[in-house]
């Protein structure tokens, strides 16, 4: 059988997880999942670094907003409290605090059902400006 080039559109580490950017009112960010098979391990669990991702995303893109520079994180510390199997993760994240070149924001995330899966809290590195 004769090889075929496969060209690879251009894509994001977002859109390769299939992740919702949604910005609230109120300053907070959600990321939502649709839970995939790509979200899983081996024994189809959701293992605790989607839970991380997840966090890092929302907590990142909450303190960007309000202190209106690029977050990078310096510090995440995560929470997860079951692992169950759902169809939908939803993340929603807040900022803190932020001051002239940090910010820290908290976060959760809950199932479709509401059930809460994992809380964090993220010290970010604001550098440069948003656009």
């Amino acid at each position: 059988m004769k090889s075929q080039l496969v060209v690879m559109e251009p894509y994001t580490f977002f859109n390769y997880l299939d992740m919702e950017k949604w910005k609230n009112a109120d300053g907070s960010y959600d990321v939502i999942i649709n839970v995939q098979d790509i979200h899983k391990d081996e024994s189809g669990e959701i293992p605790a670094g989607v839970y991380y991702t997840l966090l890092d995303v929302a907590t990142g893109a909450a303190v960007s907003e309000a202190a209106k520079g690029f977050g990078v994180t310096i510090d995440l510390h995560v929470q997860t409290f079951q692992q169950t199997a759902c169809e939908k993760l939803i993340c929603t994240a807040y900022p803190i605090q932020t001051a002239e070149n940090s910010g820290s924001g908290k976060g959760s995330i809950v199932d479709e059902e509401g059930n809460l899966l994992a809380t964090g809290m993220a010290t970010f590195k604001v550098v440069g400006a948003l656009e």
